[in-house]
This record gives structure tokens, sequence and C-alpha cells, in this order.
């Protein structure tokens, strides 16, 4: 995908039953990241199956998608996020003496 393109591929995607994007958002030169969303959202109103939705994605956000999803039967209960500087030195200690394996991550884009 790239704005140029944008109408070719809305016109390819509105022939599809659904489709599956994959784009970090702001991180490709040529996609304006409104452009991409209004067309997601679009084929979505169009009835089409979406991997994910605009709307989908910006609800879940990039790492608070693994908190959101914690205590469902595919998450892990132990997921936690902190959002500010205290909230870390006061509660990740507490996980880390648990002795269980941790993955620390900047919430950020989806690039890891």
């Amino acid at each position: 995908y790239t704005d140029a393109k944008e109408a070719a591929i809305r016109k390819e995607l509105m022939a599809c039953d659904g489709y599956i994007c994959r784009v970090n958002p702001g991180k490709y030169e040529g996609v304006t990241q409104s452009k991409l969303d209004k067309l997601l959202n679009d084929l979505v109103a169009a009835g089409k199956v979406g991997m994910s939705s605009a709307e989908a994605m910006q609800k879940m956000g990039a790492k608070d998608a693994l908190v959101k999803i914690a205590g469902l039967e595919c998450g892990l209960s132990c997921t936690a996020a902190y959002y500010d500087m205290k909230e870390l030195t006061a509660n990740f200690p507490k996980t880390m003496a648990k002795g269980d394996i941790r993955v620390l991550k900047q919430n950020r884009g989806s690039q890891g």
C-alpha cells in the first residue's frame, strides 16, 4: 500500500471477501495513516472481513493488546503494563522477584 496506489488497491480489495493488513503506523514513506485507516474502515463498512480494522488497531494498541487479552484463554495472566516510572519502579521488581522470565518493551509502535 502507498497513498499513490490507494484507488487501485481499494478497487481490488472491494472485490475480495476479506483482507489482512500489516502496516506499522507512521513507518513507511508515502503512507498517510489517516488515508490507510479510512480505506480499512471503508472495507469493513462494506462488509469485508478485515484483520484488522483501523478502529480495532487503534483500540488495541501495539503492546496494550497483550494486556487487554491477559484474562482470555489465549492470553497470559501475568502480563502487565506500566504507564509511568512510578508504576514501573513500584511493581516491576515484584514481578521479577517471582522468578518468571520477563520481556520489557517500550509502548511505541509494533516493531519490538
